[in-house]
């Protein structure tokens, strides 16, 4: 594991770690959620199962998120995007070629916004994608644009974002898997260990295609 802090097209610090994989697979960029950071326990818990299948990622906050810099007020859908794409070009110029991006909740909308942009994202995975209090009704046209395998999972029980945002979302894109889960509230509280066993199975199908 190794800890940067990167520049971002607009000079401000955006700080990550690196978890490094074999550069001839894809590494899992890894986006938190709005208010959380790259240290939540969602993903520090994806890091570490994926690191035990060999597997790296590179989570890193968001502008205004965490121990990056940054306005968090100001932040929004564009500059979440912009922060993924400044974060591949950092990557790349590590050697890596192929990303896959996963995004939660609002960042999720984010990661859809980047893929529609980036050849080098081959995947997305969704984790309850959305936002409880900005309009984000665009994103389903954007989707329905993509050509790359996205899987989404929801819980039934999302009470920030409904899960029938999901299901119209998942019926847009081309090549989507969408997983309902019963019972699972926005953050999964008490069923993280599901979410996190699926999300790594998808990367792994991805990689092994």
């Amino acid at each position: 594991m190794r800890e940067f802090e990167i520049k971002n097209r607009d000079g401000l610090k955006l700080a990550g770690v690196l978890e490094e994989g074999d550069k001839e697979t894809p590494l899992v960029i890894l986006c938190h959620g709005l208010t959380s950071s790259k240290d939540s326990s969602t993903y520090t818990r994806l890091a570490e199962e994926l690191k035990k299948s060999h597997i790296g990622s590179y989570r890193f906050d968001f502008h205004g998120h965490g121990k990056s810099e940054g306005e968090f007020e100001k932040f929004n859908f564009e500059i979440g995007k912009q922060n993924i794409l400044d974060v591949i070009e950092f990557l790349k110029g590590r050697g890596y070629s192929k990303f896959i991006v996963s995004g939660s909740s609002f960042m999720g909308v984010c990661a859809i916004l980047a893929a529609a942009e980036n050849e080098n994202i081959v995947a997305l995975t969704l984790l309850s994608p959305g936002s409880g209090s900005r309009n984000y009704d665009f994103i389903y046209d954007i989707a329905a644009k993509l050509t790359l395998p996205v899987y989404i999972i929801h819980g039934t029980e999302d009470d920030v974002v409904p899960v029938e945002n999901s299901e119209k979302l998942s019926k847009g894109i081309l090549h989507c898997e969408l997983e309902i889960v019963e019972g699972a509230d926005h953050i999964f509280s008490d069923k993280k260990e599901i979410r996190t066993k699926k999300v790594v199975e998808f990367v792994k199908k991805i990689i092994k295609q």
